[in-house]
């Protein structure tokens, strides 16, 4: 038995499709998912790849950035862990793809968990 992987809908945003893939129309907007990745191993344990937006993404991102990229769903963690029959306390770490507020911004969450003492990041990442 080997790894179990499931993904987490933690929410949607809307952008410019020109932010994501080349188009010559910079202005049509897209919808966009906002997941992270649960990985089960009975070895090594339980595992989230990615966190989401942050549950008070409102008062904490700047305007511009909201204005960018309006957020049009956002699900904490500890919910879309729940309907995995999981709570934050039950995962062993967690590994961040990049700091951006869709990727790490639902690390809160973890606070004082095995997983927020076991949170793997590039070190090119944390350098810049």
């Amino acid at each position: 038995m080997g790894w179990k992987i499931e993904l987490l809908h933690l929410g949607k945003m809307r952008c410019h499709k020109s932010r994501m893939i080349w188009t010559e129309n910079r202005e049509t907007t897209i919808e966009i998912p906002v997941v992270g990745v649960l990985l089960r191993h009975p070895e090594y344990g339980t595992v989230v790849y990615d966190t989401g937006l942050p549950d008070n993404w409102q008062n904490c991102l700047p305007e511009g950035l909201q204005a960018s990229f309006p957020v049009t769903e956002q699900i904490p963690m500890a919910e879309a862990l729940a309907k995995k029959g999981l709570s934050p306390e039950q995962v062993d770490m967690l590994i961040l793809s990049h700091l951006h507020f869709d990727h790490a911004g639902g690390l809160r969450h973890f606070a004082g968990t095995q997983a927020g003492k076991a949170v793997i990041i590039s070190d090119t990442e944390l350098a810049n």
